[in-house]
């Protein structure tokens, strides 16, 4: 075989993104793409049990990682997830953006939704293989905006949180033991570990300065725009007291 013909043999199997480019599809199928996103728990789901939130976080993650599987995506696109560059992922963002408001003006919420969740998971596929990363050395890795710290990281970072029905029901049920003041106290204390802000934002609480604060916050109001839209009220009540405990930190530095 010809040297240069073997040299562009192996440059092509190396890196096949060369042979085919993203071709951005219509609203249509951007919406068939992401519609296996789930937009709402499933029937019987309780916000407040560990085990129901751990599952509905697990079917979120696979259901992620279906959606942005090499072969779905090459099926949507032409071209598979991991050899997008940078350029291709904004224009894809932009794409789904555009198809969101179009859902929207036509009042149909869950494709909107959906769209809605999945967009701010395009991102690039080494953030997406980094995995998890201790509080003392991840900073620098993971950027305030990269992989997993969109609603999906933020609805799991409340997601031991109770509701108020049962919130009231455990206080009730346990006489002697500590109010529901107390016990929301304690649920607050435990969303502002270095550990859970690190995985839900991207940065150690310890760590955040005005920006972030303001940045994180607004990023909690729009993950519980999100869940009203979806009409998950005890979503809401979850970030509505992860919203708390951050503000009421903040004010008290």
């Amino acid at each position: 075989m010809d040297g240069r013909l073997l040299i562009v043999v192996l440059l092509t199997l190396a890196c096949p993104a060369a042979l085919a480019a993203v071709e951005i599809p219509d609203c249509a199928a951007l919406e068939t793409w992401v519609s296996p996103m789930p937009v709402r728990p499933p029937p019987g789901y309780k916000s407040g049990t560990a085990a129901d939130a751990q599952a509905w976080t697990a079917t979120k993650r696979r259901i992620t990682a279906d959606i942005l599987s090499n072969e779905s995506t090459t099926a949507t696109f032409g071209s598979p997830f991991r050899y997008w560059t940078r350029e291709e992922l904004d224009a894809v963002r932009n794409a789904m953006g555009y198809c969101q408001r179009d859902a929207t003006q036509a009042r149909r919420p869950d494709d909107a939704m959906r769209l809605y969740l999945v967009m701010p998971l395009v991102t690039p596929y080494e953030q997406q293989q980094a995995g998890p990363r201790s509080a003392a050395g991840a900073e620098a890795a993971a950027p305030s905006g990269g992989p997993g710290h969109g609603c999906a990281a933020v609805d799991e970072w409340v997601g031991n949180v109770m509701s108020q029905t049962e919130l009231v029901a455990r206080a009730r049920a346990q006489p002697h033991g500590p109010d529901i003041y107390a016990i929301r106290a304690q649920e607050k204390r435990d969303l502002l570990t270095d550990e859970a802000t690190l995985a839900a934002f991207g940065k150690p609480l310890s760590r955040w300065e005005q920006v972030d604060y303001q940045e994180y916050r607004d990023r909690i109001d729009h993950c519980r725009l999100a869940a009203r839209q979806a009409s998950d009220g005890d979503l809401g009540v979850q970030l509505e007291v992860g919203r708390a405990a951050v503000v009421d930190y903040w004010s008290r530095r």
